[in-house]
């Protein structure tokens, strides 16, 4: 106990440890009625990445990524809590989404350009739970520091979609893809070090 800061003397001073738990809650209370998130939205029209086998070589292939859409949007997740000690409706999530549509593979040699594979697309989502410490605060009924019966669910779950592949190669193609990857990956030309200086 601390001591009494009151010109009689009388009066003790507040248990250090409720004000601060107080201050907590409060803290809690109102960051949940004044959430704050970030809003993310990016569209980019057909970005496209080309891949040499050398940086003079006028054959390569190309990758074009299509529509690129990058966005997140909020949630309000009934599922990933059990046993409030008060009412409960919803807890907030964040998903970030990465949407990728039209995307296709392409073999360019000169001004000669040819497909080799039909459009295909791919969807990933990434989900966080947000507030954690907040809601424990206010719906957790755990007494001196130990966790009470109230349920969080604080998994980040990622999920992905891509739809089939339909490669269109002859044997020409074949090789070309090989030599392609076979100068970018396994091939060493010595010259590391002018970008490591």
């Amino acid at each position: 106990m601390l001591p009494s800061l009151s010109p009689g003397g009388e009066e003790p001073a507040p248990d250090t440890t409720k004000v601060i738990l107080k201050m907590e809650e409060a803290d809690a209370k109102y960051n949940l009625a004044n959430p704050q998130f970030m809003d993310i939205k990016v569209k980019i029209h057909t970005p496209i990445i080309t891949i040499k086998p050398t940086p003079s070589s006028n054959e390569w292939i190309e990758v074009r990524l299509g529509d690129l859409e990058v966005r997140s949007d909020r949630l309000k997740n009934t599922d990933r809590y059990s046993n409030p000690k008060l009412p409960l409706d919803f807890v907030y999530c964040e998903v970030f989404k990465i949407d990728l549509n039209n995307m296709g593979l392409f073999k360019v040699i000169g001004d000669n350009r040819s497909e080799l594979s039909k459009k295909f697309t791919f969807n990933m989502s990434f989900e966080r739970l947000l507030f954690e410490t907040e809601y424990k605060t206010l719906y957790d009924d755990g007494k001196d520091g130990k966790p009470g019966k109230f349920s969080l669910d604080e998994a980040q779950v990622l999920t992905g979609y891509m739809t089939p592949i339909i490669m269109i190669l002859y044997h020409e193609d074949f090789l070309f893809l090989m030599k392609v990857l076979n100068f970018n990956i396994a091939y060493d030309d010595r010259m590391d070090q002018m970008f490591l200086a």
